[in-house]
């Protein structure tokens, strides 16, 4: 735990790590634009209406989050602000008559190693914390005294109130920044097997909220909030839904030729 990369001037870790995910992203959308048939203008134009949102909506659902669930201990909640994010590129989309689901597309790899990057703050800054996992499993660690881990594992009476350091914890912001990793490889892979525009934003969509719903069980700082499942994971679970309810739409609009195909190689429609 780094909260803080130097103490004067102050620079916390976290924002140094969230300023390289929004460059990272910003970067890769910028390279991936004129494959997908955007126009470099308009992604950036859009990044910083998206930056923006997902701080907005980001802040907007960790509030809701703590009204739901007394137990959030977060301040902001990152699938509010991915809501906010998609929601921004439906408008732009309809604004500038760009196929939404190029303009998705744009950022298939943008959005996994954005994430990635933040769930590396979220460890140096010590939040999103997960349950205690003993001293047997290898990946475990364990917080400083003052940290959000140790002072709940005070209150919980599972620490003595003289300890240096909080018990072992799963570290989930690793296990999620090593699963973003995979999925974004998977997403480079298999980039030329879609037959739809949007179809690999969807699937990445649809894959990350799976993991956040599974990895969610070993996470300590939520609380369950309606039989056994936290904020977050229903949160998952909608935005999961709505992406295989839009995959289905497309697949048949596809199928009645209202949907905008690709050739692979070309990138050209059809």
């Amino acid at each position: 735990m780094h909260p803080h990369l130097l103490e004067h001037p102050p620079i916390g870790s976290y924002g140094v790590m969230m300023a390289g995910a929004w460059l990272v992203g910003w970067f890769l959308a910028r390279r991936r634009a004129p494959a997908v048939g955007v126009p470099v203008w308009v992604i950036d134009g859009l990044m910083p209406l998206l930056i923006v949102g997902m701080l907005g909506g980001s802040r907007l659902a960790g509030l809701v989050a703590q009204q739901w669930s007394p137990g959030f201990s977060n301040d902001y909640l990152l699938l509010g602000g991915i809501t906010i994010v998609v929601l921004t590129v439906v408008v732009v989309s309809a604004w500038t008559h760009i196929p939404l689901g190029r303009l998705g597309d744009a950022f298939t790899f943008s959005l996994p190693a954005g994430i990635l990057l933040l769930r590396l703050g979220c460890l140096m800054a010590g939040c999103c914390w997960g349950n205690t996992c003993g001293d047997h499993w290898p990946l475990g660690v364990t917080y400083p005294t003052g940290s959000p881990a140790w002072h709940q594992q005070i209150l919980t009476g599972s620490l003595a109130t003289d300890s240096q350091r909080s018990l072992p914890v799963h570290p989930v912001p690793l296990y999620e920044a090593a699963a973003l990793l995979g999925l974004l490889a998977a997403s480079k892979l298999l980039d030329a097997h879609w037959h739809r525009w949007g179809e690999s934003f969807l699937a990445f969509g649809f894959s990350y909220c799976v993991l956040r719903f599974l990895l969610e069980w070993l996470r300590a700082d939520h609380v369950p909030i309606m039989i056994g499942l936290a904020f977050s994971q229903w949160a998952s679970l909608a935005c999961a839904i709505g992406c295989l309810v839009l995959w289905e739409i497309r697949r048949r609009w596809a199928a009645s030729g209202r949907c905008e195909l690709y050739r692979r190689c070309t990138g050209q429609t059809v």
